[in-house]
């Protein structure tokens, strides 16, 4: 087995962790959302999401043609049915739009003046936090699987 690839549960990990800096930076924050809070968590939603294409065979080049499109991603994911593991609500493609809209510009990277139209840090931190626990089993189950027929 190629070591040197990317497997679906090192892109959830990072996702995971991405998602957990953002807590910390807002707590830091005095539990005022800001750019870097919100880039966290846009990367967090970008590598969960990807993790759960991969998980559905997506190769590495597959998944860079996305580049930082969330909007494409949940799409794509929502076709191969992210829904069956985690519990998608109607406002999540709402969530994923607004979050999109400045994430996939990278304005959370690079100052560009104007007010953004962010999504409410109640319900993306909800989102992420169901991503999360919905794809833990499924990719660690792959990931185990791999090794067992890898080695």
């Amino acid at each position: 087995m190629d070591k040197s690839k990317t497997e679906p549960l090192g892109m959830w990990r990072y996702g995971k962790e991405f998602s957990e800096t953002a807590y910390a930076v807002r707590e830091r924050a005095l539990k005022r959302p800001f750019v870097p809070y919100y880039f966290l968590m846009g990367h967090s939603i970008e590598l969960l999401l990807k993790s759960f294409l991969m998980l559905h065979g997506c190769s590495e080049a597959g998944i860079k043609k996305f580049r930082h499109n969330l909007d494409d991603l949940f799409h794509d994911a929502m076709k191969l049915g992210l829904s069956e593991l985690v519990s998608v609500k109607s406002v999540d493609k709402h969530v994923i739009e607004l979050m999109n809209g400045e994430y996939s510009t990278h304005r959370f990277r690079y100052i560009r003046t104007g007010m953004m139209v962010l999504p409410e840090i109640g319900l993306l931190e909800d989102l992420v936090s169901r991503l999360i626990s919905g794809l833990e089993k499924p990719i660690a189950n792959s990931a185990s699987s791999v090794s067992r027929h890898g080695d």
